[in-house]
This record gives C-alpha cells, structure tokens and sequence, in this order.
C-alpha cells in the first residue's frame, strides 16, 4: 500500500477552466476534488486550463481535501503537457481517463517519474487512479491495478450513456443489475492488487438524489469505498452514505502507525477528521518496523536511536500536533488526551499517545 493513500468517500469534479467553481467547491464538503482538464474543457481552452488548475493547486493545497487532477488520455498527445503543468508537492494524484492495457500506466509512470523529478518532489509521490471506460480496460483490470504502486483508488461504473455503456452495450437502469458484475469484477482485481481505497462513480442525473443513495448503498455493500460526483447537491448523500455507522467505528478501530511528520498530518488527522463517531486511535511513533521504515523520510527523526523514552517524547510531540490541528479545523468538536500507555502490535509493544476523540 502507498503510504500517502488515503480513504476519500467523495471527490467532486470541477472544470480546470472554471477558476471561480474551483475556488468554491472546497465549501461542499467532499473528501477530494478532482479538477478536470479533460472532458470539460474545450481544446481551445486546454493551455488555460493548465494555468488556472497549477494556481488553484497553489491555492488549495495544505486544505482537508485532497486534490486530483483528470489529465487527458495518452492518445490525444496532451498528457505530458498536462502533467508538466501540474506535477506539485500539493497533487494528491492524476486520474488517467480511457486506459486499456498495463502499458498505459507504465508510460503514465515514467511520465510521472520524469516531472516529478523537475519539479524536486520525491519519486512515486503522486498517485494515479486508472480510468477503466471499455470492455478490454475492465477485462483487464487486475494486471492494470499491478502495473504501479501508485494505483491506490480504482473501480469500475457504468453510468447512463457513458462510455463503458457504449463499449459493453448494456441497457442501463436506475437499480444497476446490468452493471453490478463489472462493478464488482473490477472490485475484486482491485482488491486482490492491494488497491487500499477503491472508488466508484457513474451517478449523471444532477436531482435524482434517492436513485444516487441507492447507487450509493449497493457500492458500499459491495466493498467500495467512496464516489466520483458531478455535482455539489450530491456530496453530502454520498458522504452520509460512506462514512461508518457507530457499529462500524466500534468493529473497525483505527491504528495508524505514523512515524514522520509528513505521514502523520497527510495521514492521521484527514482520516480522524472525517469521522463522526467515538474512536481510539494509536498514535506509534520514533519505532523501527520494517518493512514500515518511513520515519527516515524525517531528517529529524532519522537521527534519533530507537528507545522507549524517545517513543515517548515523539509521542508527546506528535500529540501536540494533533490536537492543534484538529481544534483549528473543528472548532465545534471538544477533544481530549486519555492516556499515553502501551498498545499491542503484531511487532511488539510501543509507548504511545492514545488519542480518544468525540
């Protein structure tokens, strides 16, 4: 699993030439925003388009969401323009629209490698959500999740009129019977490739809110993990839909295991964020677990030797952190601090902060 991964249960597309949507759209509330440079933007206002969505990346970036951006598909011949344009510390990932085959995404990735490096960030840093939109993609699907350990949100849809309708040719219907097995084809690749969070989509009709929970609810019974949306009216449905019930909070606690500041406000706090429900979370900190070695990504940490007193200043120190963070985000939430103590892992025992949230 790419360790920038995170769960997102809604990403909202907005056109790359619409500089005012953009700056708005952060106000719905969903998990990520997919700023599209694709479909919806005229050829003539691609160049643009570039221009605005490098600036609202800019602008946006270090928020709650996490910021996609749709390149164009490699044949068009304006991916690599796309990518130099936007390749930043603050991209989350690209989704790559129409792939067919695994070397669609190897060509992705050695474009990626090439801007990531001009650009000074880390290798491998963004991630890339594969467009599965035909018959051979979605036959496929498994080869194409294991081509890059980048691929860290993939699925398979089929909306009304789309693209992978008109390649299959099914009749589509609101209850979505006719594409439930491709949907779930695709789930189960993606799964078996150790793709973390797989996502869904495929809902066109703007006011049909009950026919999207339903669409909704069958994608999560399934075992997707959150949509792509086309309109602001249906993030909270698809939101309120994907974020765990009481019941499921309490069967899936969450541990994190964060060594290095980077992980720790990319990882924990979004994911701490998004629930609504009474959780402990595991807070391990200065540990040496192979093969989860990335405290060494934190020129800081990197220094220390491993010893139950550092654990436990790191801990303390990342604590802090948290707390800052969340009441700054979420002034109408009280938090408190309920320990530190010990936590079993399957590698040994850590001292942690244990961090109780409401």
């Amino acid at each position: 699993m790419n360790s920038k991964a995170r769960p997102i249960r809604s990403a909202l597309y907005v056109p790359g030439n619409k500089e005012d949507w953009i700056r708005k759209a952060p106000q719905y509330g969903s998990d990520a925003l997919i700023l599209d440079l694709e479909d919806s933007v005229p050829d003539a206002e691609k160049a643009e388009a570039r221009v605005i969505v490098r600036k609202m990346l800019e602008e946006l970036g270090g928020g709650r969401q996490a910021l996609f951006v749709r390149v164009n598909r490699l044949e068009t011949g304006m991916t690599g323009d796309d990518l130099e344009a936007v390749i930043s510390k603050n991209l989350y990932g690209i989704l790559l629209p129409k792939v067919e085959s695994p070397r669609d995404i190897v060509e992705i990735d050695t474009l990626l490698k090439l801007f990531e490096r001009r650009a000074g960030i880390p290798e491998g840093d963004t991630l890339v959500d594969p467009g599965l939109e035909t018959a051979q993609a979605i036959r496929q699907s498994y080869e194409i999740a294991t081509a890059s350990s980048r691929i860290t949100h993939m699925g398979g849809s089929g909306g009304k009129g789309g693209d992978t309708a008109r390649s299959i040719g099914f009749q589509w219907t609101p209850e979505g019977m006719e594409t439930l097995f491709l949907k779930s084809k695709v789930l189960i690749d993606s799964r078996s490739a150790g793709v973390s969070y797989p996502m869904s989509g495929g809902w066109f009709d703007i006011h049909d809110l009950d026919g999207l929970e339903q669409l909704a609810i069958q994608l999560k019974q399934i075992g997707y993990t959150g949509m792509s949306l086309i309109h602001p009216y249906h993030v909270p449905v698809v939101n309120k839909v994907f974020t765990p019930s009481k019941e499921e909070g309490l069967d899936q606690k969450l541990a994190l295991h964060v060594y290095s500041r980077a992980a720790f406000a990319g990882l924990l706090v979004p994911a701490m964020a998004q629930s609504n429900d009474p959780r402990v979370l595991s807070v391990l900190s200065a540990g040496v677990h192979s093969p989860y070695s990335s405290y060494k990504t934190d020129p800081e940490l990197s220094q220390w030797q491993y010893s139950i007193k550092n654990a436990a200043d790191a801990g303390g120190f990342y604590n802090d952190i948290v707390f800052d963070k969340l009441s700054e985000a979420n002034p109408g939430i009280n938090y408190f601090h309920a320990a530190p103590g010990f936590v079993n892992t399957n590698w040994g025992t850590e001292m942690p902060g244990l961090l109780r949230f409401m």
